[in-house]
């Protein structure tokens, strides 16, 4: 029973890191977050340290076109912004804020690699067996369940 509980931390902790690096990933390069609202793309997180921040994106911006492109879908816009084009080249922003159309430009930024979120995987899953590991030579008491709260809240600390 207590290789079979072990067993069943390390998978929910695997897919947990699974679930977060695909979460990473949808965060583009413009360091904003964007969610579907009445069939327009909205900015719902701007990172204040980001090009497209110090460009004049702000939340609750309506993402209209990227590059003279209609931007309708979280797709289209990572399409846009991860597939056709690279870090350091111009973006030009059409978005709706308010009643009003505001457009500006901004530096596409350095993105997620392909080997960074392998990377980031293989320790998390190196982080799940040592976890195990943990629960393995700890009894079973309300501290162990204190100490499975914590490893599943840590790797999502920011």
């Amino acid at each position: 029973m207590k290789k079979a509980f072990s067993i069943a931390v390390m998978a929910v902790s695997i897919v947990l890191i699974i679930y977060s690096t695909y979460k990473s990933s949808l965060i583009s390069n413009d360091k904003a977050i964007y969610k579907l609202e009445n069939e327009s793309l909205v900015v719902s997180y701007v990172n204040p340290e980001s090009n497209v921040y110090r460009a004049g994106m702000q939340i609750g911006d309506k993402i209209i076109e990227v590059n003279g492109i209609e931007i309708f879908s979280r797709h289209v816009l990572h399409n846009m912004v991860f597939d056709r084009t690279r870090p350091a080249e111009t973006l030009s922003y059409k978005v709706e804020r308010g009643d009003e159309l505001t457009e500006f430009s901004a530096v596409a930024e350095r993105r997620f690699s392909l080997p960074e979120l392998i990377q980031y995987l293989i320790f998390g899953i190196i982080y799940s067996f040592f976890t195990m590991l943990f629960f393995n030579s700890y009894p079973n008491t309300k501290t162990k369940h204190f100490f499975y709260s914590f490893f599943i809240y840590v790797p999502f600390y920011k």
